[in-house]
């Protein structure tokens, strides 16, 4: 048999695939990026004014930072095994990192309630973000629904190199302004993923680590630019560390290069820059937990890596917040809106290419997220016990005077029934410490005088949220059935 093979256009690289003339890869977005907010071919994040921030700066040091796709490798390749099972449902045994993701992907593409489907997985043999893709189950499933028998699919060694989502190429490109002391004054990104010819997962990778910048370093001024692309390589998907050790590994490289551009001791240049608790993140979090400067610490005490006395008095819980935790006025653009690109080459950089430039004022937080209030005393959490060093009085709380209000005119709103009564909370036994304090939450409204019982008074049960927990059997970890492993797959109790 003679096959004759047709080159049909095509792109391979992410920075060819955003030029106007580069083929379409994906017709659903035609534009060869992934869109962010209906509005950018890119995830924005902008904090402060970079430009100021590199002008104030002594040095000026830029590089560029590249990895290339990498396969997970796990030693079981992908695979399932489907079968019919009766009220014509259909079970699926599978090696899947992600079994109700793999579930509802397999109903999807399937076009099939997901209550017809009953997944079951097991022990793991390797996945690393391999096997959060779900290939091999509807195809294991769609073989079962023709044949109405047992279906393997399951990938060879060649096959999970050739066909399985790999850890996706990506490329980094860093501007820093640097002072003469070692200060990172402004930090530009322009980050480019490469998708492959599916968005997979890529388009969330770009999130997580949009949010990750400018890595675990105090920056007053940071800007970026993250394109999600779409070429005619195998679409990729998660590795260790999903949309984080790509830029991670980018950006330790250029601060060695800061170091070396001003003659400062690599560890102390990370010292000096580090966050400390309290400090502003450019998206708009207090750092907290922080612990880069003990890391450097004890890695150069165990490495015999000399620092200086001041670099080792240094401490995460010093020296945060104050006007380290303030929000700076910031610096935004309109530039890469969807469509833009494919009518005329803009560059991709922070700012550069747009006609217009906003400003946001400074202390803007934006709207926060607000967690619900605790319903109980009891579900109120001791901060201690998450492992939390820092000081009481470390701000957690977002000040009024950062949050934007909607200062448009409201409609009265109508009258409101008056408050329930406050739900009681857990009895404390007697003579501990919470029975000495006084209630959390003041009653809303004055108790209402008891009414006489209608019936004899009955002796009070007994306070089940006061009792420890007993459990009626203790745990039984795994089977424990003769010739049968303890941590038999699909059995194995979790």
């Amino acid at each position: 048999m003679k096959v004759d093979y047709e080159v049909l256009p095509h792109v391979l690289d992410p920075e060819e695939a955003l030029s106007p003339q580069a083929p379409v890869v994906n017709e659903v977005y035609p534009n060869n990026t992934f869109d962010y907010h209906d509005l950018y071919d890119h995830q924005k994040l902008r904090f402060g004014d970079v430009d100021k921030g590199f002008a104030e700066a002594d040095h000026i040091v830029e590089g560029e930072y590249q990895m290339s796709p990498i396969e997970q490798a796990p030693i079981e390749t992908c695979g399932a095994i489907a079968a019919p099972e009766t009220n014509d449902r259909y079970v699926c045994y599978t090696s899947t990192q992600a079994l109700f993701f793999s579930l509802g992907t397999t109903a999807k593409l399937l076009d099939m309630p997901s209550s017809r489907l009953h997944f079951i997985g097991g022990t793991v043999g390797g996945g690393f973000g391999g096997k959060v893709d779900s290939i091999v189950e509807p195809l294991s499933v769609l073989g079962a629904v023709l044949a109405g028998r047992p279906v393997k699919f399951m990938w060879d060694r060649t096959e999970e190199m050739q066909v399985g989502a790999p850890r996706g190429a990506e490329r980094w490109r860093i501007k820093d302004g640097v002072a003469r002391d070692g200060r990172i004054l402004a930090r530009a990104f322009t980050g480019f993923f490469d998708a492959g010819a599916y968005t997979r997962l890529s388009s969330y990778a770009i999130i997580k680590c949009s949010a990750h910048l400018p890595g675990p370093y105090t920056i007053p001024n940071v800007a970026a630019n993250v394109f999600c692309v779409f070429t005619n390589r195998t679409p990729a998907t998660a590795m260790r560390g999903f949309g984080i050790t790509g830029v991670d590994f980018a950006i330790e490289c250029h601060m060695d290069k800061v170091a070396e551009a001003v003659g400062l001791n690599p560890i102390e240049l990370r010292i000096l820059n580090a966050y400390r608790d309290g400090d502003m993140k450019p998206h708009r979090r207090l750092a907290k937990n922080t612990a880069l400067i003990e890391c450097c610490q004890v890695a150069a005490q165990k490495s015999g890596w000399s620092i200086g006395a001041e670099a080792a008095r240094q401490s995460s819980l010093r020296g945060g917040g104050g006007p380290r935790a303030e929000i700076p006025e910031t610096v935004t653009d309109m530039a890469g809106q969807i469509g833009e690109r494919r009518r005329s080459a803009i560059p991709t950089a922070p700012g550069e290419g747009a006609s217009a430039r906003g400003n946001v004022p400074a202390g803007t937080q934006g709207i926060p997220i607000v967690a619900a209030a605790p319903q109980d005393d009891d579900m109120i959490m001791d901060p201690s016990r998450t492992g939390y060093r820092g000081p009481s009085s470390t701000p957690t709380r977002i000040p009024e005077a950062a949050i934007v209000t909607d200062t448009r005119p409201q409609a009265a709103a109508p009258a409101s029934p008056p408050p329930p009564a406050a739900r009681p909370g857990p009895v404390a036994p007697p003579g501990s410490s919470q029975a000495l304090q006084p209630a959390l939450q003041p009653a809303l409204s004055p108790p209402a005088p008891p009414e006489p019982p209608a019936t004899a008074p009955q002796p009070p049960a007994p306070d089940a949220a006061s009792q420890p927990y007993k459990p009626e059997k203790p745990f039984s970890r795994g089977v424990n059935r003769p010739g049968v492993s303890r941590f038999l797959s699909g059995s194995r109790r979790r």
